[in-house]
């Protein structure tokens, strides 16, 4: 599955090989997965049989979600990821789309303060975009960061463009406001970005930057 890194640049290909190569790698994704997918059952059924009193609808409309996710897991890992290349920037553009759509009313669906859902309708809950939004990002960025090879650690070629890409998707996500979300962007963009070979020192400034601006946030919200 993630073949793709030997498109990275030298620096890259070195740190990709330090924590295993791709069948460890794809091994450690997978437990992961599956180790959060069955925290959230456990979870799920703790609070069913005790808050909800043996009343176990909640629980059973959620687990719906489990296993959609878990077809769909199976579907990608039967197809070709290289296919991800093609549609990452459909993905990506959907993504911010329906961010923005998120912040237009009588189409968000306001919570406790923030706007973070968007109202389909009829039987299909409302959507969180900014979960979308974390997926197609992850795609695009391992698109774009390994077509730029070797220059990925240049700060006009590769650190700039990416505080751009970091800075629309997360700026988005700020206005609903949703604090954990624009950490997690953040957080994955810096990994992904040193993964793939880019100065410790750029990794760092992202990081940084991410944390500033959830402190921002939190002292301007509360």
């Amino acid at each position: 599955m993630l073949e793709g890194a030997h498109g990275f640049g030298g620096a890259g290909k070195r740190r990709f090989r330090q924590i295993g190569g791709v069948g460890i790698t794809d091994r450690l994704i997978l437990d992961r997965a599956q180790a959060e997918a069955l925290r959230g059952v456990v979870g799920g059924l703790l609070e069913a049989a005790i808050v909800e009193h043996q009343h176990f609808g909640l629980f059973v409309f959620e687990e719906q979600f489990a296993i959609v996710g878990a077809v769909a897991m199976w579907l990608l890992m039967k197809s070709d990821y290289r296919q991800l290349r093609v549609i990452s920037p459909l993905l990506m553009l959907a993504a911010l789309l329906s961010l923005a759509a998120v912040l237009v009313p009588g189409i968000g669906l306001e919570s406790n303060g923030a706007t973070r859902w968007i109202r389909v309708g009829g039987p299909i809950p409302p959507i969180q975009p900014s979960e979308f939004a974390k997926l197609a990002l992850i795609i695009y960025l391992a698109v774009w960061m390994e077509s730029k090879g070797d220059k990925l650690s240049d700060w006009g070629y590769g650190f700039l463009p990416l505080m751009g890409i970091i800075g629309v998707v997360g700026g988005l996500i700020l206005l609903q406001p949703d604090l954990s979300a624009v950490l997690t962007v953040g957080i994955v963009a810096m990994v992904m970005f040193y993964l793939a070979g880019a100065k410790a020192l750029q990794a760092l400034l992202i990081t940084l930057g991410s944390t500033s601006v959830g402190y921002l946030l939190v002292r301007v919200t509360n």
